[in-house]
């Protein structure tokens, strides 16, 4: 059984830490025969959440909601700015919010210190809540002394491996 998780990043800064953590993600998961999709903000028309059918959005989210409804499991990885999460990771989660019910979901986080933890759980709560998905209960938060002269410390990386890991069980589990 193939498993498929989709990985979502929703940071427009070309210099993003979160998504310097992807191919770390990436390579982990696939060393647990994981197959894996991406997606990334940076090539999605912007837009304003409101009360419009899923019919009425751009064609790249109309995709991304049937990709989602496709897969095992969703890792958002975004930025952390001003203590909460960015505009686009939430407005992709609205987007896409009916095809993650029942969905397992982890969080990879960048920001400027680990204080900001608690906007993570922020969303994962108003993710269980809202549209009942399943929340690893662990997420990797990075800010910039995790990194070394613009790489990903060693220490991340270890800590990477340790949440793909789990996360990948947390799926087969979630969709046993």
């Amino acid at each position: 059984m193939s498993i498929k998780i989709h990985i979502i990043s929703t940071s427009a800064s070309e210099e993003s830490r979160s998504r310097k953590c992807i191919p770390f993600l990436t390579r982990f998961l696939e060393e647990n025969h994981a197959e894996i999709s991406q997606s990334d903000i940076r090539y999605f028309t912007p837009l304003w959440i409101d009360d419009r059918d899923l019919v009425d959005f751009p064609v790249e989210y109309q995709e991304l909601y049937k990709k989602i409804e496709e897969v095992d499991g969703v890792l958002f990885v975004f930025p952390i700015y001003n203590y909460t999460i960015s505009s686009a990771a939430k407005a992709i989660s609205e987007v896409i919010g009916d095809a993650l019910e029942g969905k397992p979901v982890a969080f990879l986080a960048a920001a400027g210190t680990n204080r900001s933890h608690l906007a993570v759980t922020d969303f994962m709560k108003s993710m269980m809540f809202e549209q009942d998905t399943l929340c690893f209960p662990k997420f990797v938060m990075v800010t910039k002394e995790d990194f070394n002269e613009d790489a990903v410390s060693d220490a991340v990386v270890k800590k990477i491996k340790e949440f793909s890991d789990g996360f990948f069980k947390f799926v087969i589990k979630n969709n046993d």
